[in-house]
């Protein structure tokens, strides 16, 4: 087994405590700015992308090779996706940060290139599938699902 699946589940762990950091850092900021700006737009994408979604990419690394009794297609494919998308993510973060539209697009960019490679690899790990049941075809909506 290889060390991607951790990757992925370390980084949303730090995602996590990154995010419940700032929060408290910024504690009087959200009393009286608005949401829809870039810092809530930092706090939003900090929680969502970088520690759920990151924690269930890793946990479908983890959980596709117990489910289908085989290993992923491309662990290549799934360190690239790891690099594409946690650049993007701090990237954005940053952008967020400084409120660059230039530089929060061109790493957006970078994350969607990410979790598209992450859909392709899955989807070229279940269509290599043995037998389709309800697990699998479950796995293959949940996968769906997150990209």
């Amino acid at each position: 087994m290889s060390r991607l699946p951790f990757l992925f589940i370390i980084t949303g762990i730090f995602g996590f405590v990154m995010y419940h950091a700032f929060s408290l850092l910024s504690l009087t900021g959200w009393l009286g700015d608005e949401l829809r700006g870039p810092e809530g737009w930092f706090h939003a994408h900090l929680f969502v992308l970088g520690w759920a979604t990151m924690l269930a990419m890793g946990a479908v690394y983890q959980l596709i090779h117990v489910i289908l009794q085989s290993n992923i297609y491309s662990l290549v494919l799934g360190y690239c996706h790891y690099f594409l998308f946690s650049i993007g993510i701090m990237g954005m973060l940053y952008g967020f940060i400084r409120a660059d539209v230039i530089w929060i697009s061109s790493s957006a960019t970078l994350a969607l290139s990410g979790i598209l490679l992450f859909g392709w690899n899955m989807a070229v790990t279940l269509f290599r599938a043995s037998q389709w049941n309800p697990v699998t075809i479950s796995a293959a909506c949940s996968c769906l699902y997150l990209v």
